[in-house]
């Protein structure tokens, strides 16, 4: 692969330490230009004063980006008691403030135990999710108060790590569509308090964790054999489904679109194809009704 010339076809997943200041867009854009990639696309999009790791997927594993959006996140986050702010972070105007001088190390600890497990949160006013064609923010940014839906989200693990001058940093790992400013805020109400985000990092993404990400700057910095070794396959992103492996006739049929009779049958319902010479051709839904196998994505040879 060269970094200059013309756009190559290339397939993989990077797992980008994206820093903070730039949109998770930006950040595919940079590295789109670095690989000279034909097609790119993110998954799990990070706010601009977010850090840490950001999925970019390469052509043909762009179709199986959506199978990562579905996995739990890992956050370590730093939040500041005593103010809110109308976007839940520290980018917001200050809402309110209050005295922190009755919380202690002890208070918030027991808050933050408080929500494991699955909990109603409301996405927060300045978020993607949209109200009659159009996102929160678009009606935050213009002083409409519109109604925000409430949905359960699940907190596997909160591990605190310290609490100085007003300042909460701790450790979460969470269900797909958790809102970490909305768990901020809603700590923060529990004990009787206001607070907003200030620093914010993912840390781990379905299977995938800190050590496995590559930071911009490396990326920028590698030579085109580094630069190839640090794209994962797109395996990577379906570790969690089955693998079937089908001769040559079978392989083409799957190959062409085509479904194919299967009679053993995987514990998952979507399943990893591969073919005779064992490299991944497509993705498959299997119908047990009636013993056959459909290709549900189809991944195109260079």
């Amino acid at each position: 692969m060269s970094k200059k010339g013309s756009y190559q076809n290339i397939n993989g997943l990077l797992l980008l330490d994206k820093p903070a200041g730039i949109s998770s867009n930006q950040a595919l854009q940079k590295v789109k230009k670095i690989f000279n990639a034909k097609k790119a696309g993110h998954t799990g999009s990070l706010d601009p004063i977010a850090t840490g790791m950001l999925p970019i997927c390469f052509g043909e594993t762009t179709k199986v980006a959506h199978f990562l959006l579905n996995n739990d996140k890992g956050y370590l986050v730093t939040a500041k008691f005593g103010v809110s702010t109308t976007t839940g972070d520290r980018e917001g105007e200050i809402l309110e403030t209050k005295s922190t001088s009755t919380l202690s190390q002890e208070i918030i600890i027991n808050a933050l135990e408080s929500f494991k497990g699955r909990y109603d949160q409301t996405a927060p006013l300045y978020s993607a999710l949209k109200y009659e064609g159009r996102p929160l923010y678009y009606y935050a940014r213009k002083g409409i108060e519109v109604p925000r839906k409430t949905r359960t989200v699940e907190i596997y693990s909160i591990k605190f790590e310290s609490f100085e001058s007003d300042i909460l940093r701790f450790h979460v790992m969470c269900s797909k569509g958790t809102y970490i400013r909305s768990l901020v805020e809603d700590v923060a109400k529990k004990i009787d308090s206001v607070a907003h985000i200030q620093e914010l990092r993912r840390t781990h993404f379905a299977w995938f964790k800190e050590d496995d990400m590559s930071s911009l700057e490396n990326v920028e910095n590698d030579n085109n054999k580094t630069l190839d070794d640090k794209l994962l396959p797109s395996d990577e992103v379906l570790k969690e489904y089955d693998s079937v492996y089908l001769d040559k006739d079978s392989a083409n049929d799957i190959k062409y679109g085509r479904r194919v009779s299967f009679d053993s049958i995987p514990s998952t319902k979507i399943v990893r194809i591969y073919d005779e010479k064992d490299e991944l051709i497509a993705i498959g839904e299997v119908v047990e009704e009636e013993n056959y196998l459909q290709p549900k994505r189809v991944f195109i040879k260079d």
